[in-house]
């Protein structure tokens, strides 16, 4: 890409697409091979895993980035963009969001097939996790704060801090200990797409076919045209990308998914409520339960109840036996004198 008028189209074509092929014709050599995933990277698909990352960066990044540019954030020039927008952003930014993600996640699918990918022996302490959460958590509350104020200089900055740190959080909270055991891949991962998209963007900014607001930015130029929130937004995405990638491939993710939707379902499920007698079902202590006799018995009718060790006694011994107290008593009043 030389200097000169440069497209948002002839970007993607010229700074993006031969990746992508390029990734594509490396995973057709892997596969005629037969040089597969280890078998601690294999947990959920790479295929599925990458296409819901795509599916993810379209759904999550597109109000975020219609804010940015409907704000005076992002601009873009006319005439180098195809002009058809959604929303307020152009048609080739979403390709983006796309073919990043797809550049990518096929890139530490084809890393992971060379890299160590051996899973934790131990869990990371608890002291870490802990403490990177609360980190990330300052440091989102920081660029809420600061967005609430009239200080415009970081406000490009603290967007991208308030939309990309809480899924990390999520992540670093799920698997941290899957990312740390991989973290050669999780590194090269994240830093080459980085270095390159950083690169490449300088052409552009340069070209003018986009450019970030002065007074919402920090002023801070690398490379160049790159203002430091355009580096920050590229290390940010990739994060989000290879984590997610490494997270989903991991071996030990799927089950670690299962017992925590499990232990989810425990905590939201109703309990059945306690049948709770009101006090005037019960009776009056003052007043003695009386027992109604299943039939109505003669006058004269003797009542008998034999306990049996052996459980409940049937209905004709019952009757037999009331018929020998009978007998006995008509035998005793015969034998007494007149």
């Amino acid at each position: 890409m030389g200097a000169g008028v440069i497209t948002y189209a002839g970007f993607l074509a010229a700074a993006l697409l031969p990746w992508l092929a390029l990734l594509l014709a490396l995973h057709a050599w892997d596969r005629v091979r037969r040089r597969g995933l280890p078998a601690s990277m294999q947990g959920i698909s790479p295929g599925w895993a990458l296409l819901a990352h795509v599916a993810v960066a379209v759904i999550y990044t597109t109000p975020w980035d219609n804010y940015l540019v409907a704000t005076g954030v992002w601009t873009y020039t006319e005439g180098l963009v195809a002009g058809i927008t959604l929303g307020w952003v152009p048609l080739e930014e979403y390709l983006f969001f796309v073919v990043q993600s797809l550049v990518t996640g096929l890139f530490v699918i084809w890393l992971a097939r060379r890299v160590d990918c051996r899973p934790a022996l131990t869990p990371p302490r608890s002291g870490t996790r802990a403490a990177l959460l609360a980190s990330m958590s300052l440091l989102w509350l920081l660029a809420a704060v600061s967005l609430a104020t009239p200080l415009q200089p970081t406000r490009y900055l603290a967007l991208q801090l308030v939309w990309a740190l809480p899924p990390i959080a999520l992540q670093v909270a799920f698997g941290l200990g899957s990312i740390l055991s991989r973290w050669r891949l999780a590194a090269l991962g994240i830093l080459a797409p980085t270095a390159y998209l950083a690169l490449a963007d300088t052409v552009p900014l340069g070209a003018g076919t986009w450019s970030i607001a002065p007074s919402q930015s920090l002023g801070w130029l690398i490379l160049g045209p790159l203002p430091v929130e355009e580096l920050t937004f590229f290390l940010l995405t990739n994060s989000l990308l290879v984590l997610g990638m490494i997270l989903f491939m991991a071996t030990e993710s799927p089950p670690r998914a299962r017992a925590l939707a499990s232990r989810m379902r425990e905590l939201l499920a109703v309990r059945p409520e306690r049948h709770r007698v009101a006090p005037s079902d019960l009776p009056s202590p003052r007043e003695p339960t009386r027992h109604k006799p299943a039939g109505i018995l003669p006058p004269g009718s003797l009542v008998v109840r034999i306990p049996s060790p052996q459980g409940p006694v049937a209905s004709t011994d019952v009757d037999r036996g009331c018929a020998r107290v009978r007998g006995r008593l008509q035998r005793r009043g015969r034998r007494r004198p007149a």
